[in-house]
């Protein structure tokens, strides 16, 4: 008899992102290189000019990863309470050694009770891994525990491509704009070349929810 073929494993993110939380760190270091390390440095110039602008006194960051964002945000002068979270507990202790500053909480954003409101909830490449079924509450949980902003950085693309399992393309400001808030702005990530700008196929989200 001809062998059946097997049946793709469905994504679970929480399975999916505790273990890769384990080589996490040298999987990013390995990729970084060419397009994709400028990509990264974009990132990491363009999301903390975007915050600090927004100067927030609490923070909570949802999918801190090792504390790639988190050394960077944590560290900004209007930054009283630092929160984040992660699946991944091998992440989160990797991030606590050098991050005295940052009250970190391992497990899954959905389940875990927060005792507080903050100025901003954000995430970096964080929603593009919520499966498209989730993402609306995943997203409404954010705005929930924000009294003032929710960031993203994320895939944005206006064509659907065939992407990884584990990646989705979201429609982000329709998303932000169907929790009512004040205003949402994108910017795209690029950053200018010696012959012209290079443009990434990411944008980084603010949804001001204010109420005064």
């Amino acid at each position: 008899m001809p062998s059946q073929s097997a049946t793709p494993t469905p994504y679970d993110p929480k399975e999916h992102w505790t273990k890769r939380g384990e080589s996490y760190r040298e999987e990013l270091r390995s990729r970084r290189r060419g397009k994709t390390a400028r990509n990264f440095d974009a990132q990491e110039r363009l999301l903390p000019e975007v915050i600090t602008a927004l100067k927030p006194e609490s923070v909570l960051e949802v999918g801190c990863g090792y504390g790639r964002m988190t050394a960077l945000i944590s560290r900004l002068p209007s930054v009283k309470v630092y929160d984040a979270v992660d699946f991944s507990l091998h992440n989160i202790e990797d991030a606590r050694m050098s991050l005295k500053n940052v009250r970190f909480t391992a497990g899954d954003f959905m389940d875990i009770h927060f005792d507080r409101r903050y100025d901003l909830v954000f995430a970096c490449e964080v929603l593009m891994h919520v499966p498209p079924a989730q993402i609306g509450n995943f997203l409404r949980k954010m705005r929930d525990l924000s009294q003032a902003y929710v960031v993203s950085l994320d895939y944005s693309m206006e064509k659907s491509v065939e992407l990884d399992p584990t990646n989705f393309n979201h429609g982000y400001r329709a998303l932000y704009e169907g929790l009512s808030p004040k205003t949402v702005e994108e910017k795209r990530l690029e950053t200018k070349r010696l012959f012209g700008v290079e443009a990434y196929p990411q944008s980084i989200f603010v949804a001001d929810f204010r109420t005064a």
